[in-house]
């Protein structure tokens, strides 16, 4: 499954050089593992992209519980970039920064 910035009717104002980047790729590995993927939007971050800051790393919780557990621990003493909620698209969805720099991201594949 893939699915581009310019493809995602609900992200508004997409540059055109970010238009065919990847929002959301997902790799199945196994029936429990699934490789997750996403381009990250020069302009769109707290700060300029550099080799580190250029990927997330994605969670997927059993349930609301899990996810808000989960995204508590990781944003403490980071930052949030995009609170834990019903996203647009549909899953229970956050975007954080950890104290140490790492991206996350972490969703339940419904909403909550």
């Amino acid at each position: 499954m893939k699915m581009t910035f310019g493809e995602a009717p609900f992200v508004p104002n997409v540059p055109e050089s970010a238009k065919n980047k990847l929002m959301h790729g997902q790799l199945p590995i196994t029936q429990s593992v699934h490789l997750m993927a996403s381009d990250v939007i020069d302009g769109l971050t707290p700060e300029p992209l550099k080799v580190g800051n250029n990927l997330h790393i994605s969670i997927v919780a059993n349930d609301k519980v899990e996810a808000d557990r989960a995204f508590a621990a990781l944003s403490e003493d980071g930052m949030v970039t995009m609170p834990i909620a019903n996203a647009p698209w549909g899953p229970y969805f956050g975007m954080c920064v950890d104290r140490f720099g790492v991206r996350w991201m972490v969703s339940l594949p419904t909403p909550a």
